[in-house]
């Protein structure tokens, strides 16, 4: 499938849930930033949606280069880490200043395509192109599955287009 589909994307809740946080707490000698379910989670969604940017709109973002946050993404095992394009302004803190900065990138970068994960409650703000994650879990295979079949939904697709 080919798009022009953007990303934005958050780390925390998104790609290193509580859960492993927490583990990672106990297990000191083995310090990950993210997830590795999580993250074969992001790279299933990119690959089958056809995902062609990713803007991060994560905290992560401050005090780090674009060149940084993809060494952290491809460290991590993510495939796709070259499709990070930019960053939301700001460091806003909560949900209305995460969904200020994600409609400030739209209208900068002249987006019309795209997609929101997100462990904040966005969808005061944005309709069926937010997807919350359960911070407990992270990004699962099953939410992917959920959103490819709403994107199949809202883009007329085939379920075969979907790779």
């Amino acid at each position: 499938m080919t798009g022009d589909t953007v990303l934005f994307l958050d780390f925390d809740g998104v790609l290193n849930s509580e859960g492993f946080l927490r583990w990672q707490r106990n297990h000191s000698d083995e310090q990950k930033p993210f997830d590795a379910e999580n993250i074969d989670a992001l790279n299933s969604l990119i690959q089958r949606l056809g995902i062609s940017r990713i803007v991060v709109s994560s905290s992560w973002k401050i005090g780090r280069s674009l060149d940084e946050l993809r060494s952290l993404l491809c460290e991590a095992g993510m495939e796709y880490s070259e499709y990070v394009t930019d960053v939301t302004a700001g460091g806003s803190s909560g949900s209305e200043g995460r969904a200020e900065e994600i409609l400030e990138a739209i209208s900068r970068l002249e987006i019309s395509d795209f997609l929101i994960l997100d462990d904040f409650n966005l969808s005061e703000y944005f309709d069926e192109r937010f997807y919350r994650v359960d911070s407990s879990k992270g990004l699962e295979m099953a939410l992917v599955e959920t959103i490819l079949a709403d994107f199949v939904g809202l883009r007329g697709l085939n379920q075969s287009e979907l790779k």
